[in-house]
């Protein structure tokens, strides 16, 4: 009874499940029968009296009240029941989910709040449709501020610095105070409650209900560098591109967001480099090409990703093409950063082309 008193909904078969009983139905209809402050509210449903589960949690420990949450938060992720799902996601101490998010095994979302921060931030439940509307544009900014915090606390005053530079100090108090009740309101109306924690005048986001398309990336880079001869280069460059639709929360034009925007876009290029190495050594030349020229509409000015594909268009035998490319980007050099051509693209141009073109 006391470990049932943490479940929201007292189904028997999700009490059995999340609880590893097999009795929970009997127990359940015998406790209502009794007037054990329980009662059946539909044909397989029972609650307690908020007294009785009140009481009964608290004698619970913490320890294993979160066990119970992983369970059931796992278990209705498993159903599909995502409003059940994210509440009880909602309701673990970080650290409590592996990985940081709401992943099966073999890194399969779950079904739960997906964040896409790539190409503007957006919030869905896996099928793409938005479930969360902003109030205001700030409302928006708080929440990508604090996501970036990780799980670093931060103090309200440093908010306000960032989100709001100009005005006197009662009025950015006053926007504020708004603003973070918009934040807490949008998030209570999806059944994610207490998103943001306040201990000791500071203030972090619970994110561990929520997996991005951040985490996907880094998890990509991380198993090409691992496997990197092994790779299904066309498979994971369609995954790359799905996931990097567009710079890191490119919506928000906040200098705190800058670093992270750069950060993510290495880990990108760098992907994209891995790729283009290993189609190279499986001579699949158009496919490298494809995947640098992509690259390069990001990092024009990079001489690995354009030695990369001067050698790809030499070992496809397109020598004028190489040498046109290799002219193009020693104009952009000059014109817009004054500098000439590294060493390590001039080699591939005496080299590869002119040795070859005369």
């Amino acid at each position: 009874m006391m470990e049932s008193a943490a479940l929201e909904k007292l189904v028997p078969e999700a009490c059995n499940r999340i609880l590893e009983t097999e009795a929970a139905g009997e127990l359940l209809e015998s406790f209502a029968s009794r007037q054990l402050l329980t009662e059946r509210i539909g044909q397989e449903e029972y609650r307690y009296h908020p007294l009785l589960k009140n009481l009964l949690c608290r004698q619970l420990k913490e320890g294993r009240k979160q066990e119970i949450w992983k369970r059931a938060a796992q278990y209705f992720g498993a159903l599909q029941d995502k409003q059940q799902a994210v509440h009880y996601y909602g309701m673990l101490e970080p650290g409590q989910l592996s990985g940081g998010g709401c992943i099966r095994e073999g890194g399969e979302n779950n079904g739960l709040l997906q964040l896409v921060c790539f190409g503007g931030i957006r919030i869905h439940l896996g099928d793409e449709k938005d479930i969360v509307h902003w109030r205001t544009r700030k409302t928006k900014e708080m929440f990508a501020y604090l996501w970036e915090q990780e799980d670093q606390p931060v103090s309200k005053e440093r908010i306000m610095d960032v989100l709001w530079q100009e005005g006197n100090e009662q009025r950015r108090e006053a926007l504020f105070h708004t603003t973070l009740s918009y934040l807490k309101r949008t998030f209570s109306i999806i059944g994610v409650s207490d998103l943001i924690r306040m201990d000791n005048k500071r203030y972090t986001m619970k994110r561990q209900c929520f997996h991005s398309d951040t985490q996907s990336l880094k998890r990509l880079h991380e198993s090409l560098k691992n496997r990197e001869e092994k790779l299904d280069v066309e498979k994971e460059f369609r995954e790359l591109s799905r996931l990097y639709r567009g710079e890191y929360m490119e919506d928000l034009d906040g200098s705190w967001v800058l670093s992270g925007r750069e950060y993510y876009q290495g880990i990108y290029l760098q992907s994209c480099e891995l790729l283009a190495n290993q189609a190279a050594r499986l001579q699949k030349y158009e496919l490298g090409i494809r995947i640098l020229d992509r690259a390069l509409k990001l990092d024009p000015y990079s001489d690995q990703l354009n030695s990369l594909l001067l050698k790809n268009l030499c070992a496809m035998g397109e020598f004028q093409t190489a040498r046109q490319q290799y002219e193009r980007y020693d104009r952009l050099l000059k014109e817009e950063l004054n500098i000439g051509i590294g060493r390590q693209v001039q080699e591939i141009y005496q080299n590869a082309i002119i040795r070859r073109t005369g």
